[in-house]
Protein backbone atom coordinates (compact mmCIF):
# COMPACT_ATOMS: atom_id res chain seq x y z
CA UNK A 1 0.00 0.00 0.00
CA UNK A 2 2.91 2.28 0.72
CA UNK A 3 4.12 2.10 -2.81
CA UNK A 4 1.36 3.55 -4.38
CA UNK A 5 3.24 7.08 -3.92
CA UNK A 6 0.35 9.90 -3.82
CA UNK A 7 -2.96 8.67 -3.12
CA UNK A 8 -5.72 10.65 -4.61
CA UNK A 9 -8.94 10.54 -3.19
CA UNK A 10 -12.61 11.48 -4.31
CA UNK A 11 -15.14 12.68 -1.83
CA UNK A 12 -18.94 13.40 -2.19
CA UNK A 13 -19.96 16.98 -1.95
CA UNK A 14 -23.47 16.06 -2.92
CA UNK A 15 -25.68 16.37 0.75
CA UNK A 16 -27.66 13.64 1.37
CA UNK A 17 -31.19 13.98 3.21
CA UNK A 18 -30.59 11.19 5.91
CA UNK A 19 -27.24 11.69 7.71
CA UNK A 20 -27.26 7.99 9.33
CA UNK A 21 -27.30 6.45 5.74
CA UNK A 22 -23.87 6.01 5.23
CA UNK A 23 -23.95 5.34 1.48
CA UNK A 24 -23.56 8.71 -0.29
CA UNK A 25 -23.06 10.72 3.10
CA UNK A 26 -21.76 14.25 2.52
CA UNK A 27 -17.95 14.86 2.49
CA UNK A 28 -17.62 10.97 2.49
CA UNK A 29 -14.96 9.31 0.33
CA UNK A 30 -16.46 7.91 -2.64
CA UNK A 31 -13.46 6.35 -4.24
CA UNK A 32 -9.85 6.04 -3.21
CA UNK A 33 -7.08 5.25 -5.83
CA UNK A 34 -10.06 5.36 -8.21
CA UNK A 35 -11.30 2.02 -6.10
CA UNK A 36 -14.37 2.34 -3.24
CA UNK A 37 -12.69 -1.08 -1.38
CA UNK A 38 -9.38 -1.77 -0.63
CA UNK A 39 -8.40 -5.06 -2.36
CA UNK A 40 -5.66 -5.82 0.57
CA UNK A 41 -8.75 -6.88 2.48
CA UNK A 42 -10.24 -8.77 -0.54
CA UNK A 43 -12.25 -6.08 -2.72
CA UNK A 44 -13.25 -7.18 -6.11
CA UNK A 45 -14.01 -4.54 -8.48
CA UNK A 46 -17.24 -5.23 -9.89
CA UNK A 47 -18.52 -5.16 -13.36
CA UNK A 48 -21.19 -2.59 -14.75
CA UNK A 49 -24.44 -3.50 -12.44
CA UNK A 50 -22.45 -6.41 -11.05
CA UNK A 51 -22.90 -7.55 -6.61
CA UNK A 52 -19.93 -9.19 -5.26
CA UNK A 53 -20.57 -11.00 -1.93
CA UNK A 54 -16.63 -10.44 -1.26
CA UNK A 55 -17.20 -6.98 -1.03
CA UNK A 56 -18.73 -6.29 2.44
CA UNK A 57 -18.29 -2.83 5.20
CA UNK A 58 -15.18 -4.63 6.02
CA UNK A 59 -13.09 -3.80 3.15
CA UNK A 60 -15.22 -1.02 1.79
CA UNK A 61 -13.80 2.24 1.57
CA UNK A 62 -16.71 4.19 0.16
CA UNK A 63 -18.79 6.48 2.79
CA UNK A 64 -16.19 6.69 5.33
CA UNK A 65 -14.30 9.90 6.05
CA UNK A 66 -10.95 10.64 6.33
CA UNK A 67 -11.55 12.50 9.68
CA UNK A 68 -10.49 15.77 8.15
CA UNK A 69 -13.59 17.62 8.16
CA UNK A 70 -17.54 15.99 8.77
CA UNK A 71 -21.09 17.17 8.00
CA UNK A 72 -22.42 19.74 9.57
CA UNK A 73 -25.52 19.54 11.84
CA UNK A 74 -24.19 16.10 12.90
CA UNK A 75 -26.74 13.79 13.69
CA UNK A 76 -26.12 11.87 17.12
CA UNK A 77 -27.30 8.62 15.67
CA UNK A 78 -24.55 8.33 12.75
CA UNK A 79 -21.70 6.05 12.96
CA UNK A 80 -18.59 7.58 11.55
CA UNK A 81 -15.57 5.49 9.90
CA UNK A 82 -12.53 7.25 9.49
CA UNK A 83 -9.75 5.82 7.33
CA UNK A 84 -5.91 6.94 7.86
CA UNK A 85 -3.73 5.19 5.80
CA UNK A 86 -1.65 4.05 8.98
CA UNK A 87 -4.94 2.24 10.02
CA UNK A 88 -4.66 0.41 7.18
CA UNK A 89 -8.63 -0.29 7.33
CA UNK A 90 -11.50 2.80 8.33
CA UNK A 91 -11.95 2.02 12.21
CA UNK A 92 -15.86 3.30 13.81
CA UNK A 93 -16.44 5.69 16.12
CA UNK A 94 -19.77 6.61 17.86
CA UNK A 95 -21.62 9.36 19.68
CA UNK A 96 -20.61 9.33 23.22
CA UNK A 97 -22.31 12.86 24.93
CA UNK A 98 -22.19 16.39 24.70
CA UNK A 99 -19.03 18.14 26.11
CA UNK A 100 -17.90 21.66 26.49
CA UNK A 101 -13.98 21.92 24.90
CA UNK A 102 -11.29 23.30 26.69
CA UNK A 103 -11.28 26.37 24.82
CA UNK A 104 -15.32 27.02 25.71
CA UNK A 105 -16.53 25.66 22.59
CA UNK A 106 -19.55 23.16 22.70
CA UNK A 107 -19.33 19.78 20.83
CA UNK A 108 -19.81 16.06 20.64
CA UNK A 109 -17.69 13.40 22.15
CA UNK A 110 -16.84 10.42 19.65
CA UNK A 111 -15.12 7.11 20.31
CA UNK A 112 -13.72 4.33 19.28
CA UNK A 113 -16.62 1.26 19.09
CA UNK A 114 -15.55 -0.84 21.53
CA UNK A 115 -15.94 -3.96 19.11
CA UNK A 116 -13.86 -2.42 16.52
CA UNK A 117 -10.77 -5.20 16.99
CA UNK A 118 -13.00 -8.11 17.39
CA UNK A 119 -13.06 -11.43 15.89
CA UNK A 120 -15.93 -12.33 13.42
CA UNK A 121 -17.08 -14.56 15.72
CA UNK A 122 -17.85 -10.94 17.79
CA UNK A 123 -17.97 -8.76 15.49
CA UNK A 124 -19.12 -10.46 11.93
CA UNK A 125 -18.17 -6.65 10.09
CA UNK A 126 -14.66 -7.42 10.91
CA UNK A 127 -14.78 -10.88 8.82
CA UNK A 128 -12.58 -9.87 5.75
CA UNK A 129 -9.77 -8.80 8.31
CA UNK A 130 -9.12 -12.15 9.90
CA UNK A 131 -7.93 -13.10 5.83
CA UNK A 132 -7.67 -16.68 5.45
CA UNK A 133 -5.97 -17.67 8.20
CA UNK A 134 -6.33 -20.76 10.75
CA UNK A 135 -7.05 -18.92 13.75
CA UNK A 136 -7.88 -15.33 14.15
CA UNK A 137 -5.93 -12.74 15.90
CA UNK A 138 -7.23 -11.82 19.42
CA UNK A 139 -9.85 -9.63 20.47
CA UNK A 140 -8.53 -6.15 21.01
CA UNK A 141 -6.30 -6.69 17.85
CA UNK A 142 -6.54 -5.49 13.88
CA UNK A 143 -4.18 -7.34 11.90
CA UNK A 144 -2.32 -4.59 9.35
CA UNK A 145 -0.05 -7.05 7.74
CA UNK A 146 -1.15 -6.39 4.21
CA UNK A 147 -0.51 -3.08 4.14
CA UNK A 148 3.28 -3.08 5.51
CA UNK A 149 4.87 -5.60 3.03
CA UNK A 150 3.30 -8.44 5.03
CA UNK A 151 5.54 -7.94 7.51
CA UNK A 152 2.94 -10.08 11.05
CA UNK A 153 2.18 -6.97 12.77
CA UNK A 154 -1.16 -6.35 14.16
CA UNK A 155 -2.58 -2.95 16.01
CA UNK A 156 -4.39 -2.42 19.11
CA UNK A 157 -4.94 0.04 21.93
CA UNK A 158 -2.04 0.97 23.93
CA UNK A 159 -1.11 -1.41 26.59
CA UNK A 160 -3.77 -3.90 25.21
CA UNK A 161 -6.50 -1.71 26.41
CA UNK A 162 -10.05 -3.63 25.61
CA UNK A 163 -8.13 -6.39 24.19
CA UNK A 164 -7.53 -10.02 25.37
CA UNK A 165 -6.68 -10.18 29.26
CA UNK A 166 -3.97 -12.71 27.73
CA UNK A 167 -2.45 -10.54 26.12
CA UNK A 168 -0.65 -8.88 29.12
CA UNK A 169 0.07 -12.40 30.84
CA UNK A 170 3.60 -12.22 29.35
CA UNK A 171 4.56 -8.86 28.99
CA UNK A 172 5.54 -6.94 32.31
CA UNK A 173 4.97 -3.01 32.52
CA UNK A 174 1.45 -2.77 31.04
CA UNK A 175 -0.97 -1.01 33.02
CA UNK A 176 -3.91 -0.32 30.44
CA UNK A 177 -5.62 3.22 31.63
CA UNK A 178 -8.56 4.59 29.67
CA UNK A 179 -7.99 7.82 30.23
CA UNK A 180 -4.28 7.82 29.09
CA UNK A 181 -4.80 5.29 26.29
CA UNK A 182 -8.30 5.63 24.77
CA UNK A 183 -9.01 7.51 21.69
CA UNK A 184 -11.46 10.31 21.07
CA UNK A 185 -12.32 13.31 18.82
CA UNK A 186 -14.63 16.04 19.61
CA UNK A 187 -16.19 17.51 16.89
CA UNK A 188 -17.89 20.83 16.64
CA UNK A 189 -21.54 19.81 15.53
CA UNK A 190 -22.55 22.48 14.39
CA UNK A 191 -19.72 23.59 11.40
CA UNK A 192 -18.53 19.47 11.27
CA UNK A 193 -14.71 20.50 12.15
CA UNK A 194 -12.71 18.50 14.55
CA UNK A 195 -12.01 20.38 18.27
CA UNK A 196 -9.59 17.82 19.35
CA UNK A 197 -8.36 14.93 18.73
CA UNK A 198 -6.11 11.89 20.16
CA UNK A 199 -5.67 8.59 17.93
CA UNK A 200 -3.84 6.72 20.18
CA UNK A 201 -2.53 3.34 18.46
CA UNK A 202 -0.11 0.37 19.81
CA UNK A 203 2.07 -1.56 16.95
CA UNK A 204 2.99 -4.71 18.10
CA UNK A 205 4.79 -8.11 16.67
CA UNK A 206 2.47 -11.13 15.98
CA UNK A 207 5.29 -13.91 16.47
CA UNK A 208 3.72 -17.18 15.58
CA UNK A 209 5.12 -20.68 15.95
CA UNK A 210 8.88 -21.29 15.05
CA UNK A 211 10.25 -24.90 14.91
CA UNK A 212 13.73 -24.24 13.30
CA UNK A 213 14.84 -21.24 15.08
CA UNK A 214 15.52 -21.92 19.17
CA UNK A 215 16.81 -18.36 19.90
CA UNK A 216 13.51 -17.34 18.98
CA UNK A 217 11.78 -20.12 20.50
CA UNK A 218 10.74 -17.87 23.71
CA UNK A 219 8.38 -15.56 22.14
CA UNK A 220 6.69 -18.66 20.32
CA UNK A 221 3.18 -17.44 19.88
CA UNK A 222 3.37 -13.94 21.63
CA UNK A 223 2.22 -10.97 20.52
CA UNK A 224 5.02 -8.50 21.47
CA UNK A 225 4.44 -4.63 22.25
CA UNK A 226 6.79 -2.66 20.08
CA UNK A 227 5.74 0.96 20.33
CA UNK A 228 2.41 3.28 20.82
CA UNK A 229 1.73 6.34 19.34
CA UNK A 230 -0.38 9.57 19.69
CA UNK A 231 -1.53 11.36 16.72
CA UNK A 232 -3.77 14.45 17.49
CA UNK A 233 -4.15 17.74 15.70
CA UNK A 234 -3.15 21.23 17.18
CA UNK A 235 -5.57 23.28 19.25
CA UNK A 236 -7.59 25.96 16.51
CA UNK A 237 -6.12 29.13 16.14
CA UNK A 238 -7.26 31.97 18.66
CA UNK A 239 -9.05 33.76 15.70
CA UNK A 240 -10.84 30.37 14.57
CA UNK A 241 -12.10 30.05 17.81
CA UNK A 242 -13.57 33.57 18.72
CA UNK A 243 -15.17 33.70 15.09
CA UNK A 244 -16.97 29.84 16.18
CA UNK A 245 -18.02 31.53 19.54
CA UNK A 246 -19.24 34.71 17.60
CA UNK A 247 -21.16 32.55 15.49
CA UNK A 248 -22.26 29.39 17.64
CA UNK A 249 -22.96 31.52 20.96
CA UNK A 250 -23.27 34.98 20.91
CA UNK A 251 -25.24 35.68 17.82
CA UNK A 252 -27.88 33.29 18.90
CA UNK A 253 -28.35 35.30 21.74
CA UNK A 254 -28.50 38.46 19.78
CA UNK A 255 -30.81 36.78 17.28
CA UNK A 256 -33.52 36.02 20.55
CA UNK A 257 -33.55 38.91 21.96
CA UNK A 258 -33.94 41.11 18.29
CA UNK A 259 -36.44 38.51 17.89
CA UNK A 260 -38.10 39.57 21.40
CA UNK A 261 -37.09 43.09 20.96
CA UNK A 262 -39.06 42.98 17.52
CA UNK A 263 -41.95 41.67 18.71
CA UNK A 264 -42.41 44.52 21.48
CA UNK A 265 -41.73 47.08 18.78
CA UNK A 266 -44.37 45.19 17.02
CA UNK A 267 -47.11 44.64 19.35
CA UNK A 268 -46.52 48.45 20.81
CA UNK A 269 -46.59 49.44 17.08
CA UNK A 270 -50.00 47.66 16.82
CA UNK A 271 -51.57 49.54 19.31
CA UNK A 272 -50.57 53.10 19.42
CA UNK A 273 -52.13 52.99 15.73
CA UNK A 274 -55.22 51.03 17.20
CA UNK A 275 -55.43 54.36 19.40
CA UNK A 276 -54.74 56.55 16.78
CA UNK A 277 -57.17 54.96 15.08
CA UNK A 278 -59.67 55.29 17.30
CA UNK A 279 -59.09 59.03 18.46
CA UNK A 280 -59.68 59.98 14.81
CA UNK A 281 -62.83 58.48 14.59
CA UNK A 282 -63.98 60.11 18.04
CA UNK A 283 -62.73 63.71 16.12
CA UNK A 284 -64.61 63.21 12.76
CA UNK A 285 -67.39 62.09 15.09
CA UNK A 286 -67.39 65.48 17.02
CA UNK A 287 -66.92 67.43 14.14
CA UNK A 288 -69.97 66.26 12.66
CA UNK A 289 -71.90 66.61 15.95
CA UNK A 290 -70.48 70.48 15.78
CA UNK A 291 -71.79 70.48 12.15
CA UNK A 292 -75.65 69.21 12.52
CA UNK A 293 -75.68 71.81 15.27
CA UNK A 294 -75.04 74.54 13.45
CA UNK A 295 -77.18 73.93 10.68
CA UNK A 296 -80.31 73.60 13.38
CA UNK A 297 -78.92 77.49 14.78
CA UNK A 298 -81.48 79.54 13.39
CA UNK A 299 -79.37 82.52 14.12
CA UNK A 300 -78.19 84.20 10.72
CA UNK A 301 -75.87 86.96 11.91
CA UNK A 302 -72.93 87.47 10.46
CA UNK A 303 -69.95 86.21 13.11
CA UNK A 304 -67.44 88.47 13.61
CA UNK A 305 -64.16 88.24 15.11
CA UNK A 306 -63.54 86.45 18.87
CA UNK A 307 -66.46 84.89 18.46
CA UNK A 308 -68.58 87.78 18.27
CA UNK A 309 -71.70 88.85 16.13
CA UNK A 310 -73.11 91.52 14.28
CA UNK A 311 -75.89 93.07 16.02
CA UNK A 312 -78.66 93.02 12.46
CA UNK A 313 -80.02 90.24 11.24
CA UNK A 314 -79.97 90.22 7.73
CA UNK A 315 -82.82 87.91 7.33
CA UNK A 316 -85.86 88.21 9.82
CA UNK A 317 -86.61 85.74 12.07
CA UNK A 318 -89.03 83.19 11.02
CA UNK A 319 -91.39 82.65 13.44
CA UNK A 320 -91.90 78.57 13.80
CA UNK A 321 -96.31 78.77 13.49
CA UNK A 322 -97.74 75.51 14.12
CA UNK A 323 -101.02 74.48 12.62
CA UNK A 324 -103.16 75.81 15.41
CA UNK A 325 -101.56 79.07 15.19
CA UNK A 326 -102.68 79.23 11.71
CA UNK A 327 -106.38 78.66 11.97
CA UNK A 328 -106.71 81.37 14.81
CA UNK A 329 -105.46 83.64 11.97
CA UNK A 330 -108.17 83.29 9.97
Amino acid sequence: MYDEGENIVTVILKKNADMVEEKGRYLSIDQYNGSPGMMQWGYVEPKSNETRKENTICNTLQGSTEGIVFPSFLDKRATFRVFRKAFCRPLPITFRKEVWADNGLPGYLYTLRNDFADPPDLNPDNECYCRKMKTCLKKGLSDVTPCYYNIPVAVSLPHFLDADPSLLENVEGLKPDREKHGSYAILQQTVGVPIFFHSRMQTNLVMQHSRYNSQIAAFNNLTIPLFWSDLYISPLPTYLVIVLKLILRILPIAQTVLMYLLGVIGVTTSVLSLISIIWILNQHHQQEQEMAKSNDNPDLRIPLCNGQYTSINILPTIKRMSKTDCLIDN
